[in-house]
């Protein structure tokens, strides 16, 4: 017959305590280690969401810069429209003038 291990027959009584102590300097150990990786992986974690953010910020102002290039190129569009609309009133003007002199009278 199996004899069942009884731990306080193997060992002194000095011994269990000092297993104990080991066991919870291991514990102990092993906590610091999860703790610091766990620290380690919130820091690249947040490193990972700064650098998200400045890519979509980066996005962001080159889709701005593009739209207000676009707006430029309308705003000067515009420009020459009225330039042209102004030469154009400006060769009419006599014309006009004189036709109003007329039919005012």
């Amino acid at each position: 017959m199996l004899k069942t291990f009884n731990i306080n027959e193997h060992y002194e009584p000095t011994v269990i305590p000092y297993l104990q102590s080991k066991k919870n300097q291991s514990n102990y150990i092993c906590n610091l280690i999860i703790a610091d990786m766990e620290r380690e992986a919130k820091k690249v974690e947040e490193e990972n969401i700064i650098d998200l953010i400045r890519a979509v910020v980066r996005e962001e102002n080159q889709r701005l810069k593009e739209e207000i290039n676009n707006i430029s190129k309308d705003v000067d569009n515009i420009k020459v429209d009225l330039k042209t609309e102004f030469k154009v009133l400006e060769a009419k003007m006599p014309y006009i003038l004189k036709e109003y002199l007329e039919n005012k009278r």
